[in-house]
């Protein structure tokens, strides 16, 4: 051989390397782009990524394309190779020749591209798509080859490919959520998420049960009644006869004022044509459906009623709002309970406690229950309705009860165990 054909050779070569090492980038680069950055570039109108998208609807065609040439790279380099061995070093040189090329093709062709292309996907693969997108067109009868193959393959054998979904679920997007690092603050973060529970959560997860409302009783005398609005720290008191389920309306500071202004004496009548409508609901209604209906009925209140018509509690606006944002204030129900710590590590936790507000501050993790309240979870837990001083250990938690009142549970003490 020449000298000239020897050098062409070399030169050959290097460029074949170069060109295995560009479609092993490109392979890896493509496939680890982020799908939903890459579809926000894409409507800002970055070109790299218009383009890279354009070959991810088309999988086959572009890795057609990069494994074609990756693989015409990889034989013609061994044929020069086993050429250029045998003329410096004679049959010997082509198992020498074998082992070293495999050494390189391993470590500049495959590994190192591919490891700067995991690294940073963006900034190889938006460029990379400019030489693919020219060899794309050079081989393009031979890709159309390879997909109708390919195609008659899985045809013969009655081979499907999973249908393309990339729709995530709730509990993907909270574990996305989860994982976005410092780009969302951690209050953001967790009202996102707060947020995306909504759609598993009833009215029933965060009413205030009717046993803890707090209303007016028409029946009442008026003294009672009068120290009652005047000493209410509620913005708004439903208004009742006798007992829930007869509830006759919502009474306003407002109107509270309006009514005092009017009348020297009580007026039963005169106060229930000041009342505002209830708003009721079906207990099964979901959360997210929920906060919309407060808004298009512009109303901040709904009492919640069983399949029988009979009222199981109340939620409001502000119930709603802190499951995304966190507890802020309450109307006219009780506040909720605070779990106060003790000085010896225990925890006092009130009965009424929702089991979702006791998990979500103090971080347990309690039995599978459809119980809603910490008296509800006991209670079903122990299948009887449980007496003062009563301990039961759950899950390396004691609980003790300190009071028990009208078949409910009052008061809880809880301690490790």
């Amino acid at each position: 051989m020449t000298h000239l054909t020897i050098v062409s050779l070399w030169i050959t070569l290097v460029v074949l390397l170069m060109l295995a090492s560009f479609f092993s980038a490109t392979e890896t680069s493509m496939m680890s782009l982020n799908r939903y950055r890459l579809r926000h570039l894409v409507k800002k109108g970055h070109p790299g990524a218009v383009r890279a998208m354009r070959f991810l609807h088309n999988p086959e065609k572009m890795l057609g394309v990069v494994l074609i040439g990756n693989t015409c790279a990889n034989i013609i380099t061994s044929a020069i190779v086993t050429i250029l061995a045998q003329h410096y070093f004679g049959e010997f040189g082509v198992a020498i020749a074998t082992g070293v090329l495999t050494l390189i093709v391993l470590f500049f062709c495959e590994v190192l591209p591919k490891s700067l292309a995991a690294f940073w996907p963006e900034k190889i693969a938006f460029p990379a798509t400019i030489p693919l997108n020219f060899f794309g067109r050079v081989l393009a009868p031979l890709v159309w080859l390879m997909n109708v193959l390919v195609k008659a393959f899985t045809h013969m054998f009655h081979l499907r490919a999973p249908s393309n979904n990339e729709h995530l679920s709730i509990d993907e997007l909270s574990t996305l959520l989860k994982e976005s690092g410092g780009s969302i603050s951690d209050t953001h973060r967790q009202m996102l998420i707060q947020t995306l529970e909504l759609e598993r959560l009833t009215v029933v997860d965060i009413m205030i049960p009717r046993q803890d409302l707090v209303g007016l009783d028409l029946d009442d005398d008026p003294d009672t009644l009068m120290e009652q609005i005047l000493n209410s720290p509620y913005r708004r008191l439903p208004v009742y006869r006798n007992n829930w389920d007869e509830v006759l309306g919502i009474l306003s500071i407002r109107e509270m004022a309006q009514f005092f202004q009017k009348h020297d004496e009580w007026n039963p009548d005169a106060l229930i044509a000041v009342l505002q409508p209830i708003y009721v609901i079906p207990e099964t209604t979901p959360l997210t459906k929920q906060l919309l209906n407060f808004r298009r009925k512009k109303s901040r209140i709904a009492f919640i009623v069983d399949e029988f018509g009979e009222i199981q509690g109340v939620v409001t606006l502000e119930d709603l709002l802190e499951e995304i944002v966190g507890e802020f204030t309450t109307d006219f129900t009780e506040a909720s309970p605070d779990i106060k710590v003790q000085s010896d590590g225990s925890y006092l936790i009130a009965g009424s406690t929702l089991l979702r507000e006791i998990k979500r501050s103090l971080h347990w993790v309690l039995p599978p229950t459809d119980a809603k309240t910490l008296s509800g979870f006991l209670i079903d837990y122990l299948q009887q309705i449980p007496t003062s001083g009563t301990s039961v250990c759950i899950d390396g938690w004691v609980m003790e009860i300190l009071q028990s009142v009208d078949n409910r549970i009052k008061m809880v003490r809880v301690h490790q165990y």
